[in-house]
């Protein structure tokens, strides 16, 4: 059986992408594409189950809702062919078995990079037309019979009720599920009160997605934020404080990382992250360290080192005045203060070197090597993810580097004593 997500899709006019293995990425990029222009697409990687019979497959692009196969010609697909062999000469062999001049148009070749149309099957010859991959515009148009119905509006529980099967999968290797999942409620009419929250929700974990890297920037990661950027500025949103802070730090990172794209980018992640810092002193919210922590992120990133400082030393004053040094029910965002002020401390120990103003950056130094500390007694207590272990390693590393830069510059200040319980890394340990 289809998951109930396709379950859904099949009952409607729908596509199905048939590729080899090898051309998985091409694959990927057509089913994002015709996605986010509004066709519904059947696709194994956004999931379709593995094991699908041949019966079931057959019953699948025979479906009177089934109103084109594309079928992704690259010369592993050719090749498969040829030689009879895997799941590709399966589904080929059973279009071939119900191919009719009635329906020949419904089975379309698009051809890949190394493939021109005289190296299409016999079958095909004379008797459809065919598209080059990168012509999307017109495989969409050829698709149009497939279009999701905008008009079909959501009520606010079924809106809810798929972002909750987005949660569902946002930490298994389902993510083009979970995609399409927030894609519904993101071009969907929502009818009834909430509606802006419920989709500002859907665009933030988009957004998450695509700053842990879950998924590549797409269409969908930008439509997604540019309609967060705009729902932040409605009233309904203005007053969120269950949710505005966090919101605006998305914001601040999405920036941050497309810097490279738009150096104006930097601007504007500062004044988001200053946003978010000033909603939740406005709120009142008792995680206060953990938006003084992003905004020092947001300043180091852009070597705006001093106010970094300054901030994270706010940060830790919070953690340690409030919290006897750690929030115990925040550990997670307690242990993240800790490793990013460290890695400032050592970005700052750095530029002193750098500078030559040694006993400053043997300082800064012993500082991070503290802020390390803490994060690893921390660690001890609290079993956090892989992820964070490997960022705490890595840091632990550069901590080590920035050290031994310190004695190649000959600083007769720095003393190894107190560093003796951060030996070199192991790599099987990290």
């Amino acid at each position: 059986m289809l998951n109930d997500f396709y379950e859904s899709i099949i009952l409607s006019p729908f596509v199905f992408i048939s590729y080899a293995c090898e051309n998985l990425d091409v694959a990927s990029d057509l089913y994002d594409y015709l996605r986010d222009h509004g066709v519904n697409v059947v696709f194994d990687k956004g999931g379709l189950p593995l094991g699908l019979s041949l019966p079931e497959f057959e019953q699948l692009i025979l479906n009177d809702n089934c109103k084109r196969v594309l079928m992704l010609f690259d010369p592993n697909y050719l090749s498969k062919i040829k030689f009879q062999r895997g799941q590709v000469w399966e589904e080929y062999d059973l279009i071939r078995n119900n191919f009719r001049s009635s329906n020949s148009g419904k089975f379309i070749p698009v051809l890949c990079d190394g493939v021109s149309g005289d190296d299409l099957p016999v079958l095909f010859n004379g008797r459809t037309v065919y598209e080059r991959v990168s012509e999307q515009e017109n495989i969409v148009e050829i698709c149009k019979e497939a279009k999701i119905d905008p008009e079909q509006p959501l009520s606010v529980k079924e809106a809810n009720e798929y972002i909750k099967k987005a949660d569902s999968c946002y930490d298994s290797d389902a993510s083009k599920l979970c995609i399409d999942y927030l894609r519904v409620v993101l071009t969907s009419p929502i009818n009834g009160r909430g509606s802006d929250r419920i989709r500002a929700k859907a665009c933030s974990i988009i957004i998450c997605m695509f700053l842990t890297g879950k998924i590549e920037h797409s269409p969908i990661v930008k439509k997604a934020f540019k309609m967060l950027l705009k729902l932040l500025e409605k009233p309904s949103l203005t007053k969120d404080k269950g949710n505005l802070p966090r919101y605006l730090v998305n914001c601040s990172m999405y920036y941050k990382k497309r810097i490279s794209y738009n150096k104006n980018y930097e601007l504007k992640a500062i004044d988001y992250a200053e946003r978010a810092l000033k909603k939740a002193e406005e709120f009142g919210y008792t995680n206060l360290y953990y938006y003084l922590c992003q905004m020092a992120c947001t300043y180091a990133a852009f070597d705006a080192l001093k106010q970094a400082k300054e901030k994270m030393i706010n940060a830790y004053t919070i953690l340690n005045d409030e919290y006897g040094g750690h929030n115990a029910e925040d550990l997670s965002t307690s242990i993240e203060v800790y490793l990013r002020g460290s890695e400032i401390m050592i970005e700052l120990a750095n530029k002193s070197i750098n500078d030559k103003d040694m006993p400053t950056a043997n300082d800064l130094l012993s500082e991070s090597e503290k802020w390390l500390k803490y994060a690893e007694n921390h660690l001890e207590i609290h079993n956090e993810g892989l992820a964070t272990q490997k960022d705490y390693y890595g840091i632990k590393s550069k901590l080590y580097d920035t050290r031994k830069k310190c004695v190649e510059s000959r600083m007769d200040t720095v003393q190894f004593s107190s560093f003796a319980h951060f030996p070199l890394i192991d790599n099987k340990t990290t």
